[in-house]
């Protein structure tokens, strides 16, 4: 049995080290928070056995885990299916099938004009949203990816005229074919970690049954307060909120370290 402790004093903290960004667009990750979580005491001290990240989104905090507890069993968790789906074909067993149709994107883009990537973008976000049956699942999760990655700013919006499904604007369509945000070398390491993980798209309090002195809960719940629905799992009301903090206390009562 772990004892899982944290350190309030930034001048005993150990050494962290940062994981490398999610390779496609997040809005509300936390990438450039490493410094001040790790200065806060974000991560405990003991090795932890296993982690739950409770609203994954981009896995970012995830990635931070694996970098810095290389042993311990991640618990990948979001009630959005759609992202969960993705990074299932993301992984291992099928991350060439993914890697295929991903390209398929890839090249189209490269040869497009900036105009023309505006219309492509359209016509994969509807067919995407509206015929998702004309896709395979596999071309289901490339095409999704490709929308996060050339949509505007990461948002993830939906609404019923896209049978809540994603349905976030195009960006402006200006990215280097070349870039990082198209290099297959960056996805397929974040292949590589997502591989590593178990992944479940629950309500939260289902991850409960890993509650124990040996885990970490980290919860980082969509936004109380926005004009715009940013996940397709529908709203998180103050009614969630407050299941949230009663869910995190009966965690901690069982001996978990809880992070919000």
């Amino acid at each position: 049995m772990i004892n899982i402790q944290y350190n309030q004093n930034p001048q005993e903290i150990k050494l962290r080290e940062k994981s490398k960004r999610p390779p496609f667009k997040w809005a509300g990750g936390k990438d450039r928070m490493f410094k001040r979580y790790h200065l806060a005491g974000f991560f405990p001290e003991a090795e932890i056995e296993t982690f739950v990240d409770c609203f994954a989104g981009s896995s970012c905090v995830s990635r931070w885990v694996r970098k810095n507890y290389p042993e311990a069993q991640i618990i990948i968790n979001d009630k959005c299916l759609e992202l969960i789906d993705m990074f299932r074909f993301m992984q291992a067993p099928t991350w060439s099938y993914f890697k295929r149709e991903l390209e398929v994107h890839f090249l189209k883009y490269a040869n497009l004009s900036v105009a023309d990537r505006k219309k492509y973008y359209y016509e994969q976000r509807d067919i995407y949203a509206l015929q998702p049956g004309l896709l395979s699942p596999v071309q289901q999760a490339a095409t999704l990816y490709y929308l996060l990655i050339t949509g505007f700013n990461g948002i993830w919006q939906t609404s019923q005229n896209f049978n809540y499904r994603y349905a976030t604007s195009a960006g402006l369509q200006t990215m280097n074919p070349n870039g990082s945000g198209f290099d297959m070398n960056r996805i397929k390491e974040f292949s590589d970690f997502i591989s590593t993980v178990a992944l479940t798209s629950d309500d939260f309090e289902d991850t409960g049954v890993y509650a124990s002195p040996s885990t970490w809960f980290y919860a980082d719940p969509p936004y109380r307060c926005s004009f715009s629905r940013y996940n397709s799992a529908g709203e998180f009301t103050d009614v969630d909120q407050t299941r949230l903090t009663e869910f995190l206390n009966t965690c901690a009562d069982k001996g978990a370290f809880c992070t919000l």
